[in-house]
């Protein structure tokens, strides 16, 4: 498994169910129940079925908000390694049993 020893988280997009956008702008469900838990965990979703999101869960419980990881800078590796959220979780081989529920 390859895991991160050092590096920087060089783009996010941070979201509320304030907007359409979110997941949880509708309602609470079973695909999205982890984005209302506590904030700090992880909400991982596959993106039209193509590849997984790594999301952090943020503000509040029972609120929907997160913040998704678009892009880390690992140093001494090819620069696009995990520039997007696709690349980022496939580099660290993360997929849905990471999600924090």
């Amino acid at each position: 498994m390859n895991t991160l020893s050092k590096g920087i988280i060089v783009e996010v997009e941070a979201y509320s169910q304030e907007e359409k956008a979110c997941h949880g702008f509708n309602k609470k469900t079973k695909f999205n129940e982890t984005l209302f838990c506590e904030p700090g965990i992880f909400y991982v979703y596959k993106s039209y079925g193509l590849h997984y999101c790594l999301n952090v869960v943020t503000h509040k419980n029972n609120f929907a908000s997160g913040v998704l990881i678009r892009s880390v800078y690992i140093e001494n590796e090819e620069e696009r390694i995990a520039s997007g959220p696709g690349l980022l979780t496939k580099r660290f081989q993360i997929d849905e049993s990471f999600n924090s529920l």
